[in-house]
Formats: C-alpha cells, sequence, structure tokens
C-alpha cells in the first residue's frame, strides 16, 4: 500500500481486500479501519462508492458479537442468581485464580464466594474468604464493605440468634 509506484487502482484494490480478510477472521475493527482508509483515500475507486453500506452491516456484526459476550463474572453472577451456588462458585473461583481477571473482578468474586458461603452457614470459611479479600484486595469496594461490617458480622459468627455460640 505505501510503495509509490504501486498504481491507485492495485492500492484501493489492496485495500478493500484487506478488510475482506479481516471480516472473514470476524475481526471487525479491523475490517471496518481498512474500509475507511479506502474511501478516505481513493474516494474516486468503485469500491470505495459503495463500501458505505459494508461498514455499517460490519459495524452491526461487532456490536452484536461485543454484545453477546459475557465476561466471566457475570456469567458466575447469573449461576447465583438462579441459585446453581456450586456453580456460581466454581464459576467465582475461576475468576479469583485467572491471572487475566481485573483487579476488580477478583475482589468481587472473592466477596461473593464468601457471601455464598455465609448464606449456606460456614461462617468460618466465608470469614477466611473475606479476610483474604481484605488482605489482598484493601483498597477495593468488596473490601472496604467487609471491613465496614466487620464487627457485626463476627458477632454473627460468635453467637447464633438464640445466643449459643457457634463452631
Amino acid at each position: 500500500h505505501n510503495y509509490k509506484k504501486t498504481p491507485k487502482d492495485t492500492k484501493a484494490e489492496a485495500l478493500y481486500l484487506m478488510g475482506e480478510i479481516s471480516l472473514r477472521k470476524k475481526e471487525y475493527t479491523m475490517a471496518i479501519e481498512d474500509w475507511y482508509k479506502l474511501k478516505a483515500e481513493y474516494p474516486e475507486h468503485d469500491r470505495a462508492r459503495n463500501i458505505e453500506l459494508k461498514i455499517d452491516l460490519v459495524g452491526k456484526q461487532k456490536n452484536q458479537k461485543e454484545g453477546a459476550k459475557m465476561s466471566p463474572i457475570e456469567v458466575a453472577n447469573d449461576y447465583y442468581r438462579h441459585n446453581f451456588n456450586n456453580i456460581a462458585k466454581e464459576k467465582f473461583l475461576d475468576v479469583y485464580h485467572d491471572p487475566e481477571a481485573p483487579v476488580k473482578e477478583k475482589a468481587e468474586a472473592l466477596y461473593i464466594v464468601g457471601q455464598i458461603i455465609f448464606e449456606e452457614g460456614d461462617y468460618t470459611l466465608a470469614l477466611e474468604d473475606w479476610e483474604l479479600l481484605i488482605e489482598k484486595f484493601p483498597n477495593s469496594e468488596p473490601a472496604r464493605e467487609v471491613i465496614s461490617r466487620l464487627t457485626q458480622i463476627k458477632d454473627i459468627v460468635t453467637y447464633d440468634s438464640g445466643g449459643n455460640e457457634i463452631n
């Protein structure tokens, strides 16, 4: 594309075909970029005159693909919301252990795992998870939430509703 002796028609056709290749590889952003470049640099070329509709269609495909993706934390939340707690815990732990997961999602995952375990009555394990959350992600919103309620949580762990100590 950058060779000065290459005819303009050949350069325009190359940009069009590069966009087509990107489209087939489902690299929508790259396809759109190539076609915008074609339209901007070679507006007189036949391919450039008819490319706007194709750009719009590919843009819609791109938006559908991106909109259809759910992050692992969203998947885990979906299982939790539908009371599939064992699967939800597994999915949240996957997020927590994923080296690629954002810190914010890791903290949220650890918080919610603790919450599920707490709801299931395993207060000691829930507290361990929340203490780990505070240790690993002290500045996260979930850690601040746990810290603000820690005394109350420990009271619940220490005594059940009848005033009996829980082990």
